[in-house]
């Protein structure tokens, strides 16, 4: 542990009120993103904290004049399995519900820290492992270009540790600094023709109407995101919780100017509506829904998707358009896009004995089974 940091366990309170320092410090983290800023850290544990019978494990880093360098925002909590046989306790990213109950999904978790500074994040971990009360760590949704990342899978800590990567998804973000029609001409036919050249042919079948901004927020569209997605999935995007999340995040100062919903409207019924919020340079896209139309040669969704990425090409300071993770009904739709793909990892540290004895069978015989299959 650095000489100069000072490590302590945040509390509630704490966490409550420190969103200028927290805002600070994210200026001075290079990889810092939406799901890393306080707003949206702060409203995912203030809905579902208590629900998931987690315990606040906020662990801060400061200098000695006790300025902020860094945090871990972490929660910990007790997990029964083996129906109740093993007991033990995990400590998780905030963010992040993995094993427990389905919230809304956080990219991009990590330490959060001064960059010019690495080291914060080793003495972040260092009083983490020298917390005997926990069994298991779980990083979800984090980059393999992670600082902690290399410190958790080196081999010096993983002689200490049974540490598994598994990779949870694929994403990609396309870079909006070039020249949208290049970018265009990039694109395979079929997707220059379902996102961008079929809006006539939208044109000839009804009245045309796209709504976008402001008139939209806080009304209606997190509602018609969820009927768009009963519509096609059987199941709404946002429960009863996660739409209260989305409605206080939209509603907060600091993220409400980068929020912008927008809906397509064919003969005054919508038929597709797109949700993204901006920061720091990136426009991220946290949910879209549309309905099939008769003409079956109208993709609404690549349409509406067609619309985003040339506004995002064209709105000053937005230097990528993140279609964040995740595939799609039939497909994994967005590699189409040819944006660069990124791999976010689920990270596991076992230090039980018990339990690192467990996964090691688990993953040998995984691994058993896998070469036979082959």
């Amino acid at each position: 542990m650095l000489d100069d940091i000072v490590i302590e366990c945040a509390t509630v309170e704490q966490f409550a009120s420190m969103k200028d320092e927290w805002t600070q410090l994210l200026d001075r983290y290079d990889d810092a993103t939406l799901f890393n800023t306080w707003e949206w850290q702060y409203t995912w544990w203030e809905t579902w904290g208590n629900d998931l019978g987690g315990e606040l494990y906020l662990i801060l880093a400061r200098n000695k004049s006790g300025e902020l360098m860094g945090v871990a925002p972490m929660y910990r909590y007790k997990y029964h399995a083996l129906k109740g046989m093993l007991n033990y306790y995990k400590v998780q990213l905030i963010g992040s519900s993995a094993s427990l109950e389905e919230t809304v999904r956080s990219e991009y978790l990590d330490f959060i820290y001064v960059s010019n500074n690495p080291l914060v994040v080793q003495s972040l971990w260092a009083y983490i492992y020298s917390d005997t009360n926990w069994s298991k760590v779980l990083l979800p949704d984090i980059r393999t270009s992670s600082v902690l990342f290399a410190n958790l899978t080196n081999k010096d800590f993983m002689d200490q540790c049974y540490v598994r990567a598994t990779l949870k998804d694929v994403g990609v973000r396309v870079d909006t600094t070039c020249s949208f029609e290049l970018y265009k001409k990039g694109l395979g036919r079929n997707t220059r023709l379902d996102s961008f050249n079929r809006r006539k042919r939208l044109e000839n079948s009804g009245e045309v109407l796209i709504l976008c901004g402001s008139k939209l927020r806080n009304k209606n569209s997190l509602s018609v995101l969820n009927a768009f997605h009963d519509e096609r999935w059987g199941k709404y995007c946002f429960d009863k919780q996660a739409k209260l999340f989305h409605q206080k995040i939209v509603s907060l100062d600091e993220i409400v100017s980068g929020v912008e919903f927008c809906e397509i409207l064919l003969d005054d019924e919508p038929v597709s509506i797109i949700y993204n919020i901006d920061y720091k340079g990136v426009r991220y896209n946290i949910q879209l829904g549309f309905t099939m139309l008769d003409d079956k040669k109208l993709s609404m969704g690549s349409l509406q998707l067609g619309y985003a990425i040339e506004d995002a090409f064209n709105t000053k300071g937005i230097n990528y358009f993140d279609f964040l993770a995740g595939a799609g009904k039939n497909s994994f739709y967005k590699q189409r896009f040819k944006g660069n793909s990124y791999r976010l990892y689920t990270l596991e540290v076992i230090r039980s004995p018990v339990l690192r004895f467990i996964y090691r069978l688990y993953d040998m015989y995984k691994n058993f089974v896998g070469k036979r299959v082959l």
